[in-house]
């Protein structure tokens, strides 16, 4: 079943099935559960320009959008 975006949408994409170590790490990057931003910026010129932006792609920018990671620390490295 999917989960409710938060933002009035159904989710496509089920971020409550990510490990915890994920969500740490999204969490570090400025996401949150629920976590909805305004997709106009990225979505529009894309359209603009003739494409078509498939409903998946479109929700991981409004969930994802913006936020921001530093490269791996490594962790996890068994060499």
């Amino acid at each position: 079943m999917s989960e409710d975006s938060g933002d009035g949408h159904l989710s496509l994409v089920r971020f409550d099935a990510l490990s915890e170590t994920t969500c740490r790490a999204l969490a570090a990057s400025g996401w949150s559960p629920g976590r909805a931003v305004d997709v106009d910026r990225w979505v529009g010129p894309l359209e603009g320009e003739g494409y078509r932006v498939h409903p998946i792609a479109e929700e991981v920018l409004r969930r994802l959008g913006g936020c921001r990671s530093n490269p791996s620390t490594g962790l996890g490295r068994t060499s």
